[in-house]
């Protein structure tokens, strides 16, 4: 397994003052997609005139970062995290690798003293399949887990 963290979402209110920040700030072309009422915006290579990035190299194993803004602004408008009725989370989200198998991955997070807060389900279609889950770790921080379908 390479780097453990898969991905990792930033909420944004503002998706094209978003964009336009992170791609300046981190000196990437930020790619901006819309589903249905949501839109994305995915942190891509570094801008054609930047060879480096403030001295390290693309990698391409590293996690994918994107910005996301939800239907009216909020982060995460259609996913429940559970929380325990604490407002919906306003921070980044980070999705760890759980490698092959998810379900050993979410035992391992019960048995630390973790808690699944919404079991492993399906996104993405044919070869771009993948399952998700969302845990509390166990400090109580909500994460995600990706494992292929």
């Amino acid at each position: 397994m390479g780097n453990p963290v898969m991905w990792i979402e930033i909420p944004v209110t503002d998706m094209d003052r978003a964009a336009a920040f992170y791609g300046a700030v981190l000196r990437r072309e930020i790619e901006l997609v819309t589903n249905g009422d949501e839109r994305f915006g995915f942190l891509g290579p570094p801008q054609p005139e930047v060879e480096e990035v403030d001295g390290i190299e693309d990698d391409a194993d590293g996690p994918l970062v994107f910005l996301y803004a939800g239907e009216d602004g909020t982060n995460f408008p259609d996913r429940d995290l559970d929380l325990e009725g604490l407002p919906k989370a306003r921070s980044c989200l980070v999705y760890f690798d759980a490698g092959p198998d998810m379900d050993a991955f979410l035992d391992r997070v019960s048995a630390e003293g973790g808690r699944v807060t919404r079991p492993k389900f399906r996104i993405g279609e044919d070869e771009e399949a993948a399952v998700l889950a969302y845990f509390l770790d166990s400090e109580g921080n909500p994460m995600g887990a990706h494992a292929p379908d």
